[in-house]
């Protein structure tokens, strides 16, 4: 399972890039990093993009109604959670990526990256409980995995349904770290940046921030593109609830599926 998980984590943080990530002229001030997670904010920004004709991971979604069937008749509503792709704080403070891109985060750096966690890149819309806020928690386990799942029919896509994911966000910091391992081997040797005479990173601590916003992005759009589709191809631990998984196996009790997608399971 752990070689698995590495071979995962290696292929959703990209490939090693051999070209320098370091300036090799003085680059242009950057805005600081906001890093708190904000749903709002996130949500916010995925409107406005949406509304900008901006190509999101997804089309942009505020809520669909749908009906569960004859067990549970009626129509219901799911709302769309803005899902931050790669989580605030659940998993940047603990990456030794960050160290890399914030300056206050332990002073290696000189400068912040200008990464906002809650930018639009970083978000895709996924359906929730949202709508049923107050009772959901006093639904029968029946109905909340029915709701679920319809939910999860509601958009042509078939988008993963939302609500806890700890092993997935776990997953996230392994995957961060396979993008600063590089540069961390660097530090650990003493060189760090390139032979090139102009690279910056030649002026020692604190370094030059490297140029690696555009990995971050595209890593967080591989996560995106596994949390919708076919649901045979979704695969542990990046899952957004335990009813996503449930969705894939139709045999899998709550109880089992929350114990497949524990933390400890990918450890």
């Amino acid at each position: 399972m752990t070689q698995v998980l590495e071979g995962i984590a290696v292929e959703l943080a990209g490939p090693d890039e051999d070209e320098c990530p370091f300036p090799h002229s003085e680059p242009d001030p950057m805005p600081d990093n906001y890093w708190s997670n904000d749903s709002t904010q996130l949500g916010n920004a995925l409107a406005r993009e949406s509304a900008n004709n901006v190509q999101l991971h997804l089309p942009h979604l505020d809520e669909k109604s749908f009906t569960i069937g004859p067990a549970s008749p009626g129509t219901y509503k799911a709302t769309y959670n803005p899902h931050h792709l790669l989580p605030g704080g659940a998993a940047w403070p603990k990456t030794a990526l960050k160290k890399w891109i914030d300056e206050e985060h332990e002073g290696l750096v000189r400068s912040d990256i200008g990464y906002n966690v809650n930018c639009y890149e970083n978000g895709i819309d996924l359906p929730s409980s949202n709508a049923m806020r107050g009772n959901w928690t006093t639904q029968k386990p029946d109905f909340q995995k029915s709701y679920a799942f319809a939910a999860m029919d509601a958009d042509a896509v078939r988008r993963q349904f939302h609500d806890s994911h700890k092993a997935y966000s776990e997953f996230a910091i392994k995957v961060l770290d396979k993008i600063a391992a590089k540069l961390d081997g660097q530090l650990q040797a003493g060189k760090v940046g390139c032979d090139d005479q102009y690279c910056l990173a030649k002026e020692g601590k604190p370094y030059p921030t490297p140029e690696i916003m555009p990995r971050i992005l595209a890593t967080g759009a591989r996560f995106a593109r596994c949390l919708w589709g076919d649901s045979a191809t979704w695969r542990k631990p990046l899952f957004t609830s335990k009813f996503a998984l449930m969705y894939q196996n139709r045999n899998l009790t709550h109880a089992q599926a929350q114990d497949e997608l524990s933390p400890d399971q990918f450890k």
